[in-house]
């Protein structure tokens, strides 16, 4: 799921503003896949856009009825594929849904090979198929420009989302898990001697990171092994977790992905999932899903990749998880506490 919490607000009309939110909104442009967009207040907002595979299970209309009841009071559909020449079903299915529900319909159209109709052609808009805005179309022009600012890239597709957050190989993945090797052996080391030392020298290895990104520069092997490897203990982590989260700083979640894209899977998994947490929270939810999966692959049993995990498929409120951040923050939630989605969430 992906929100727009953000307090920019870009004004778009019609059916081109909204195929001109969604590969901003997504962070890729979407193909074989339905988007969702929940709809609310007045005037009308966009808030969480979910995504889904068009060939996804049985259930995955129901599913995305149940959440657009959950946060939508209409919703837009637009579906995307270059395979099927007709209105997927899975569109009509949960069109279905959710008028069957309640739920006002905005918008529905579907969008095969750079043309878009509407599902329920009116007079004034013929079932004839017209271009997807293109890169010159001003509402285009403005979102692109927007998530610019937000230091934030519209990618090919969901593959360039997860590439943009893979670690190396060849002979840089030797390397870097040498540095990890390395840095693992010296934060045994500061925790026989300084356990207390940890948490600020994790902190401190965050921070001159970001410095460095925000210097226009890739952040150095050594620095960005050793905050992986202080990551590895869960106050050190909390810590640079609370200060990414909290710190409301759009340097943040750039910084996290160039360390990312320095390490191995194994090596990287700490920083994956406070990446993924990151990300969540600040309404990027494709980027929160491909970061905790690879945090996943690295370590199966990472806590928070898990917990992270755990709320995406609930679908919480970015605010939801922020909360929970600060209360880890605050001392309030330890590893020992049950922080996962409940029959509420």
């Amino acid at each position: 799921m992906t929100t727009t919490d953000e307090p920019a607000r870009i004004r778009l009309t019609g059916r081109a503003g909204l195929l001109a939110a969604v590969p901003a909104l997504l962070g890729f442009h979407p193909t074989e896949s339905l988007v969702m967009l929940c709809i609310t207040g007045r005037p009308s907002r966009i808030g969480p856009v979910l995504r889904v595979d068009l060939d996804e299970s049985p259930g995955v209309a129901e599913h995305l009825a149940e959440q657009a009841g959950r946060w939508a009071e209409a919703v837009a559909l637009v579906s995307y594929s270059e395979r099927c020449p007709v209105v997927p079903p899975l569109l009509l299915h949960t069109l279905d849904r959710c008028l069957a529900s309640g739920i006002g319909l905005l918008d529905a159209a579907w969008v095969h090979l750079g043309e878009v109709r509407p599902v329920l052609p009116r007079r004034d808009d013929p079932d004839i198929g017209v271009p997807v805005p293109g890169p010159e179309d001003p509402q285009r022009e403005e979102m692109a420009a927007h998530t610019v600012l937000q230091g934030r890239a519209v990618l090919d597709d969901r593959e360039a989302l997860t590439r943009s957050v893979a670690g190396p190989s060849g002979s840089a993945a030797a390397e870097a898990d040498m540095a990890a090797e390395c840095a693992a052996d010296v934060v045994l080391e500061e925790m026989a001697e300084d356990m207390d030392a940890v948490t600020p020298t994790a902190v401190a290895l965050a921070q001159l990171a970001r410095a460095d990104v925000i210097g226009r520069n890739v952040p150095g092997l050594g620095t960005v092994a050793a905050l992986a490897a202080h990551c590895t203990d869960p106050e050190a982590r909390d810590a640079v977790l609370t200060m990414v989260v909290t710190d409301d700083d759009p340097w943040w979640i750039p910084t996290l992905l160039a360390c990312v894209t320095r390490l191995t899977d194994r090596a990287a998994a700490p920083l994956c999932a406070i990446l993924g947490v990151a990300a969540y929270t600040s309404g990027d939810g494709a980027m929160a899903q491909v970061a905790t999966e690879r945090a996943l692959r690295g370590d199966p049993h990472n806590l928070l990749a898990d917990l992270m995990s755990q709320a995406i498929s609930a679908c919480l409120a970015p605010t939801e998880v922020t909360q929970v951040v600060r209360s880890i923050g605050a001392g309030r939630v330890t590893d020992d506490q049950d922080v996962s989605p409940g029959a509420d969430g």
